[in-house]
């Protein structure tokens, strides 16, 4: 993604960017080649920062002249990016190459620097690694953390920036913050564990989200450290496929589940943080390629390095273009070998939450991963990504099931359930 130019086009102009056949044209892994497809004008652009030019800087291959600064709500008057300050994530928001634009700071976590020992460092009590920090991060340091995730829900570290909340921003000084993916809820302790093994306290929350907190949900937590967990003083809903605040969007990140892929119309999830479908016209491509190729949907797969171009529509995104990305991060794709599983069966035992009566977990008769191994553990978790199709979730032990997801720390967690007709 390295490149770009960006034609202030309204739409997009993808012309038979989803199949057609090659013939004589072999850039692409050859067949299922298009022409070259318009650029769409995109009003939010979500990603690491690639290059910083004095007043300018580059993220998912388009150049924006900043304008304005902003985190968590408010302008940060003055604020100046450094070198230093590469591979932050941040969310730009226009619809026009080197306009003016608003940048908003999008770290995984903000606050103290709590531990340091070598590559090792704690922000929040939370302890992380870094190979590239820098020697000048100390313990009692306000830092800027941003990530991308692992195949365990964790947390790969992408930049690590200090922020002088002392002079420049001391409003930022008492602001802590971590976000993440919800992995289980304990109701009557009220706390729930984000990531792979933050616990949070939310109990004295003076904001949550409306329809209550769901595992599987991504959030911002704002609060500030208790020692053995995070106390959390609100928190938000931060899923990609929930915001409708920018129709178009140009997001980058880790492919973290594929389905239905067989179909020719696959969904996908993107950092655990929201699903994308597909339709006949996506585009797949290859980075610094503007040209589509059916064939590359074979690419589509976990752990795989992606930018996506998408709309909002009918309250679901979808993908128009989907371009892979040569990996920057290649030490985190090894990792997802076997990460994904298959089920197909009758389902059985059935649990459903005594607080909420929502379908909590059931046992379906057969599954495999995606290395074609036959899982002796087939007990299938349901969280708030979970999709069914053509089945009474309610209802639902008894059911002829098919079943695709992830395997997170171990557990299986779907992605969709759909009925499924044995073969006699």
């Amino acid at each position: 993604m390295k490149k770009l130019l960006l034609v202030s086009a309204v739409g997009l102009a993808l012309s038979g960017c989803g199949g057609g056949s090659g013939g004589g044209n072999n850039d692409n892994n050859g067949g299922s080649v298009t022409p070259p497809v318009t650029e769409p004008a995109v009003a939010s652009v979500t990603g690491s920062i690639e290059k910083i030019n004095g007043n300018e800087i580059t993220v998912n291959g388009r150049s924006f002249t900043v304008e304005s600064v902003k985190f968590n709500n408010t302008t940060l008057p003055n604020f100046t990016f450094k070198q230093n300050m590469t591979n932050m994530m941040v969310q730009v928001n226009t619809a026009e190459k080197a306009s003016s634009a608003t940048v908003t700071l999008e770290p995984t976590m903000a606050g103290l620097v709590t531990y340091r020992k070598g590559t090792s460092f704690a922000v929040n009590g939370i302890t992380l690694d870094f190979a590239a920090l820098s020697d000048d991060i100390d313990v009692g340091d306000w830092v800027f953390v941003s990530s991308l995730p692992t195949a365990n829900a964790g947390y790969k570290v992408l930049s690590v920036v200090e922020i002088d909340v002392e002079h420049e921003y001391p409003e930022l000084e008492d602001h802590y913050e971590i976000e993440g993916r919800i992995a289980s809820i304990e109701q009557g302790t009220q706390m729930f564990v984000l990531g792979s093994n933050i616990d949070v306290y939310y109990g004295d929350a003076v904001s949550l989200p409306a329809k209550g907190l769901k595992v599987g949900q991504w959030v911002e937590v704002e609060g500030r450290n208790a020692v053995d967990h995070f106390a959390a003083t609100e928190v938000e809903l931060d899923g990609y496929d929930i915001d409708d605040a920018f129709e178009d969007s140009d997001i980058e990140g880790i492919v973290t589940s594929v389905e239905n892929l067989h179909t020719g119309e696959p969904s996908f999830s993107l950092n655990y943080r929201g699903s994308f479908a597909t339709d006949s016209s996506t585009c797949y491509r290859l980075d610094d390629s503007y040209r589509c190729d059916l064939n590359l949907m074979k690419n589509l797969k976990q752990g795989v390095e992606v930018e996506v171009t998408s709309k909002y529509v009918a309250g679901q995104r979808i993908a128009s273009i989907i371009e892979f990305e040569q990996p920057d991060w290649d030490d985190n794709q090894g990792n997802w070998q076997g990460k994904e599983f298959e089920c197909e069966g009758r389902v059985s035992n059935a649990i459903y939450s005594a607080d909420t009566n929502e379908l909590v977990s059931f046992i379906v008769s057969r599954c495999e991963n995606d290395a074609e191994q036959i899982l002796a553990d087939n007990k299938v978790f349901i969280d708030a990504q979970t999709r069914f199709e053509n089945i009474d979730k309610m209802n639902i032990d008894g059911s002829l099931v098919e079943v695709e997801g992830h395997i997170i720390n171990k557990s299986k967690i779907a992605l969709e359930v759909e009925a499924w007709e044995a073969d006699d």
